[in-house]
């Protein structure tokens, strides 16, 4: 009974991690669930390496992100209630321990960097299909630079930190049309 279930849940978790793969192409390529979810599966296949290196170190940024949010919030809350002063003897409010406001504290800040986290975690995601979709389709034609490659990112970041003199902003250089 027991590897019955634990079959059934790694079956669960691939099933979610593909439906979510699936989803992300479709936004991507406005394709329908099926074709989508049929074409993540082989792009995840074909790429399975640079995509597990980016899950791993995605996993491994937004567990730390996670817990550095929640112990920061966690130690703010210790320290304001340990000295503060409406929290000290005659302060308007009298706490005997920080303990248990910590704890809920500690909750609390974890479901929100939780949210925001996960937000993170979708963005590398769609990041990484993203490049990968466009090396492959800007590969095949060998016509075009893929649009990865056709700015100069950190050039148009500088131009974009300098302000001109007559006060006007610098246009990106124009990109090669597709066809």
């Amino acid at each position: 009974m027991m590897g019955l279930q634990c079959c059934l849940w790694c079956f669960e978790k691939v099933v979610k991690y593909l439906t979510r793969n699936a989803y992300i192409f479709m936004s991507i390529e406005g394709t329908n669930f099926c074709t989508s979810a049929c074409r993540s599966f082989m792009m995840l296949m074909s790429n399975l390496g640079r995509i597990g290196v980016v899950q791993v170190i995605s996993h491994f940024v937004v567990m730390l992100g996670k817990l550095s949010i929640t112990a920061f919030c966690v130690i703010v809350g210790y320290l304001s209630l340990t000295y503060g002063e409406c929290f000290q003897a005659g302060g308007a409010y009298k706490i005997g321990s920080p303990l248990v406001p910590c704890i809920a504290i500690g909750i609390l800040s974890f479901v929100v960097s939780f949210a925001f986290m996960e937000t993170y975690g979708i963005t590398t995601d769609v990041l990484i299909f993203s490049y990968i979709l466009d090396e492959k389709y800007f590969n095949e034609k060998k016509t075009h630079q893929m649009f990865a490659e056709s700015y100069d990112i950190p050039a148009i970041a500088q131009d974009h930190t300098q302000e001109d003199d007559e006060g006007t902003e610098k246009s990106s250089p124009p990109r090669e049309e597709v066809e």
